[in-house]
């Protein structure tokens, strides 16, 4: 039974550290959009389009 009990925290322990790295992926995955947004000149979550592509509103 004490050999179960182990495999069983082993897994735990391994599908908790990754979801830990995943979200850390996500972070940075943000992060970097962010700092590439910041480069051009566009807040995070603004339209980049220009005006020549906007859609007129009717």
């Amino acid at each position: 039974m004490a050999n179960e009990e182990q495999a069983l925290c082993q897994v735990v322990f391994r599908v908790w550290v990754s979801l830990i790295a995943a979200e850390e992926g996500e972070v940075r995955k943000r992060k970097g959009e962010a700092d590439a947004a910041e480069k051009r000149g566009v807040c995070a979550g603004e339209d980049e389009r220009d005006e020549r592509e906007a859609v007129p509103v009717r």
